[in-house]
């Protein structure tokens, strides 16, 4: 049997295309040391598929519109917290984008963001401080709102404000509203 595909291989030119495969693996091995072939794509240790499966880095889409009645234009902050790990744990922003609020509407696509549970807000920014702005017993002083979802069919399992991404695009609304106690200058 052996002898049968030897045979073959020789009748098909084998020992060309032995030293062909030879001398094309070592350019390669070459190249590849001297880091002289462009690289495509992420690093194959970085890459997000593994074994066939996809990892949680695969993207996810979240569409914000945040809108407001009072306010027809000015500068809005948008932040996304994760859940805290304890009870007291400020939340601090995973994420942030400043959009301009224009005809009381502003709406983007946000694409950074994980798989994974979250709650996001906006707060109109008036004195470009990149913060909301709290009084002494913790109410906001500027126009402020919470993310809601923004399909009819959406599920109301999880708590107001926050949102489950995956890997179909999430729809969130936030209507913005007067604080209680404005700041007056």
């Amino acid at each position: 049997m052996l002898s049968k595909i030897a045979d073959i291989w020789r009748n098909n030119y084998g020992s060309t295309l032995t030293i062909f495969g030879l001398v094309v693996a070592l350019v390669m091995s070459v190249a590849s040391r001297y880091d002289l072939v462009p690289t495509i794509g992420p690093p194959s240790n970085q890459s997000p598929t593994l074994y066939g499966r996809r990892l949680n880095s695969q993207t996810t889409i979240l569409v914000v519109s945040i809108r407001s009645q009072d306010f027809r234009e000015g500068t809005v902050v948008f932040q996304v917290v994760g859940p805290p790990q304890a009870v007291d744990e400020p939340l601090v922003p995973i994420f942030s984008r400043t959009v301009k609020l224009q005809d009381g509407l502003a709406e983007f696509v946000v694409t950074e963001l994980a798989r994974g549970t979250f709650a996001a807000f906006a707060f109109l920014d008036p004195n470009d401080s990149q913060e909301l702005v709290m009084d002494q017993s913790g109410l906001p002083t500027e126009p402020y709102g919470f993310a809601r979802p923004a399909g009819v069919n959406e599920p109301k399992l999880l708590a107001d404000g926050v949102f489950e991404l995956t890997t179909e695009p999430v729809f969130i609304k936030i209507q913005l509203r007067k604080p209680l106690r404005p700041v007056r200058n």
